[in-house]
């Protein structure tokens, strides 16, 4: 049956809609951590991809409150898990375990990689995302130390930031061997044992299902750090979570227990934050000079920072008083020099090609890993090699040793030439 322009045209939708619909994927998110501000970046990524037309399951502690097209929960709510043993001692979880659906790409959340374990269940590719900066041991699934160096690269262990003093690199080295020591010996060992009593003895080593992973996001962007060399595998997105500004009523001071993003308030001079990676973000997107008063965890490496950038002060808890905090707060709202140094904070984490969201970054990589079948061509031929190999050693060794034996011939060699030159006189004996 021949048809004519006009239909062509009138089905011109329907064939670009059924072309979304075929090159949908069938999307696994697992997050097992009990952190709503993780979930903030990392809600966004997977409600983005169901926008985009791929079917999403997420398990989490945090279901949508309200129903998205493509975007199915697995809600484990309510369940307190804190440690991953108990997780999987979850009926959600233990469903998802026996599952036999069929899932084209899975992602997991870099924090003890207990559900990693999924991608070779489902024999799926891997995309782990880390909400903070990159552990010491995050960037060794796509290369060898990536390279993590001591010497010159800021570790989420230390406040310290480059360039670093010698004392501080004797501090950074100690850590950066300590932690993935850590990784070894309390968490990986322990995660090779359960995930070998759930999935059974087949079950690869941890280490090695994250040594298949595909990408790595990383919640950090150059503009509020030192720039990190990394493989076409690790993908600062740095800001994924913060939206567009929405205006909001004016007025000059915001103080809010409540999510608000800074952003909505052009007027806004000073944020108080606790140093949370996500606050802290935001404010760097809006300009906002701030106060940061950190309480555990990377909330300190934040803190320092923000301080190391000019663009805020800190003061700790134990020093707060009513005399601390209106002396900062003074500084901040009357020292022009800190309003300055956010906006041109801001200026640099906002000049991208794109959002952080989109097409140049997560969304684009995500969806370049389901298009390429979990783009092995992005993994780093150092994952192959043995630790002595990535090292030189090898090669180091067969210098040495041919560099000794050459000196032993040319020793030879000479001894002989000067045995045969001078004649030994009688009586006598040659040595």
């Amino acid at each position: 049956m021949r048809l004519g322009g006009v239909s062509l045209l009138l089905l011109l939708p329907l064939l670009l809609q059924n072309a979304a619909v075929s090159d949908a994927a069938n999307i696994l998110a697992v997050v097992w951590l009990i952190s709503l501000s993780n979930f903030v970046m990392l809600g966004r990524l997977f409600s983005e991809l169901a926008a985009r037309g791929h079917n999403v399951t997420v398990l989490s502690h945090f279901p949508r409150q309200s129903p998205q097209p493509n975007y199915t929960d697995i809600s484990i709510a309510g369940s307190l898990a804190s440690y991953a043993d108990k997780v999987y001692k979850h009926p959600e979880v233990e469903k998802l375990v026996h599952s036999q659906d069929h899932y084209d790409l899975v992602i997991a959340e870099i924090y003890v990689d207990s559900m990693a374990v999924f991608a070779h269940k489902f024999r799926a590719p891997l995309v782990s995302i880390v909400t903070s900066m990159a552990f010491p041991s995050a960037y060794d699934r796509v290369q060898w130390g990536n390279p993590d160096h001591p010497a010159y690269m800021d570790s989420y262990f230390s406040p310290h930031s480059a360039p670093f003093t010698f004392w501080q690199r004797v501090k950074n080295s100690f850590l950066h061997v300590a932690a993935r020591f850590c990784d070894w010996w309390f968490v990986e060992r322990g995660m090779d044992q359960l995930l070998g009593e759930v999935f059974g003895d087949a079950v690869p080593l941890i280490r090695e299902i994250m040594r298949h992973t595909s990408l790595l996001l990383v919640n950090s962007h150059w503009s509020s750090g030192n720039p990190i060399p990394t493989v076409p595998g690790v993908v600062e997105v740095g800001g994924l979570h913060v939206k567009e500004p929405k205006r909001l009523p004016q007025f000059m001071v915001i103080w809010s227990l409540n999510v608000l993003p800074l952003a909505d308030h052009p007027h806004v001079r000073v944020f108080i934050t606790h140093s949370g990676l996500m606050g802290t973000q935001e404010a760097v997107a809006a300009g906002v000079p701030m106060l940061a008063m950190p309480m555990f965890g990377d909330q300190f490496l934040n803190a320092d920072r923000v301080v190391a950038g000019g663009s805020g002060l800190k003061l700790l808890y134990r020093d707060l008083s009513r005399g601390t905090l209106a002396a900062a707060l003074n500084q901040l709202l009357n020292d022009p020099r800190y309003y300055e140094r956010a906006k041109q904070l801001s200026r640099l984490f906002r000049d991208r090609p794109r959002p952080p969201l989109e097409e140049a970054e997560a969304v684009y990589w995500v969806e370049y890993v389901i298009r390429h079948r979990g783009a092995p061509h992005l993994r780093s031929a150092a994952l192959d090699l043995a630790w002595y190999q990535y090292l030189l050693l090898d090669v180091a060794a067969c210098v040495v040793a041919t560099m000794a034996a050459a000196l032993l011939v040319i020793r030879k060699i000479s001894s002989c030439l000067v045995g045969a030159s001078c004649p030994v006189p009688k009586g006598k004996k040659r040595n």
